[in-house]
């Protein structure tokens, strides 16, 4: 019994330092839409694809790294009270922001459907870890959900588990 206690002990103590982890709420269409409806900031929707200059971020641990910016260019529609229509190209602030040792990141060319903040001079997408206001190659039920909301359809978000 004393052989096993210490084991465990010795075992705990001889594993690395504290495990760490982050924990997302599910993506949610609906509940981005209603966010960014209700924040002070002003919000639009765009559906497209992002080119910008691939990002590396450095390896190892930063408990506050900074975020990276990039000017992207957009290609694509953006949502009005009739739905997504094409507007011309533009470009746009890219933000990947980290939490910790996650990161939010995106290939170029990657399609997205992105709330982009109003800000001097035009429009900042962030990409945090989570992917809050980001959805990667969005099913075309998402894309519906959000043109919805916009037409004041239903706009309810999914029950959490």
């Amino acid at each position: 019994m004393r052989n096993s206690l210490i084991a465990m002990v010795l075992a705990t103590a001889l594993t690395g330092g504290p495990a760490w982890s982050l924990s997302c709420m599910p993506p949610d269409a609906a509940r981005t839409f209603n966010w960014a409806s209700d924040s002070e900031d002003t919000y639009s929707a765009f559906l497209g694809t992002l080119d910008f200059a691939p990002v590396s971020r450095p390896s190892g641990f930063d408990p506050n790294p900074d975020p990276v910016t990039r000017t992207a260019r957009f290609s694509g529609s953006a949502l009005g009270a009739d739905g997504f229509a094409p507007i011309p190209d533009r470009d746009i602030g890219l933000v990947l922001s980290c939490m910790a040792s996650w990161c939010g990141n995106l290939e170029p060319g990657t399609r997205v459907l992105a709330f982009a903040k109003r800000v001097a001079g035009g429009y900042e997408i962030t990409v945090d870890p989570c992917y809050t206001e980001v959805f990667t190659d969005p099913a075309p039920e998402i894309v519906a959900t959000v043109e919805a909301c916009m037409r004041g359809g239903p706009c309810e978000p999914k029950p959490l588990r």
